[in-house]
């Protein structure tokens, strides 16, 4: 198994409600589970942060069954890469909810700030989602 690490960013086509969200994880976590795929999810003023983590055909699969997916609009890949181990191993999904606020806090101006890839660092998406992953927000 080759092991890879995919990131995108999505619009929701249609507000999600908190119910919306907690099926949509639901559903992510028990697919992710049977499929050996591991992640993290940060919803951001309707926008969804996603990191992948798995064998990368099963990962491509999953990426190209959510650019059709009704539900997100303007998919956009920010980094695919060959991992040596993951960052979000213990999680199927992950999951929080993220505001402008927080994008400041952590020193970012935007989500376009996550676009850019940073060679020989962590990229900046990565660095987001980590400074997060304790928010009182997550389920």
């Amino acid at each position: 198994m080759s092991l890879s690490q995919l990131v995108y960013l999505s619009v929701e086509a249609d507000s999600f409600s908190k119910n919306d969200l907690e099926q949509l994880l639901i559903g992510a976590r028990k697919f992710n589970s049977t499929h050996d795929i591991s992640g993290f999810l940060v919803y951001l003023d309707g926008m969804f942060l996603q990191c992948l983590e798995g064998d990368k055909k099963a990962i491509n699969d999953l990426y190209e069954h959510i650019k059709c997916d009704f539900r997100h609009k303007e998919c956009q890949l920010v980094f695919e890469k060959a991992i040596d181990e993951r960052v979000f191993a213990d999680w199927s999904m992950g999951f929080t909810h993220a505001s402008k606020d927080d994008l400041e806090k952590y020193g970012f101006k935007s989500v376009s700030d996550f676009v850019t890839q940073n060679e020989g660092k962590t990229h900046p998406a990565l660095v987001f989602m980590s400074s997060v992953i304790n928010s009182s927000n997550r389920f």
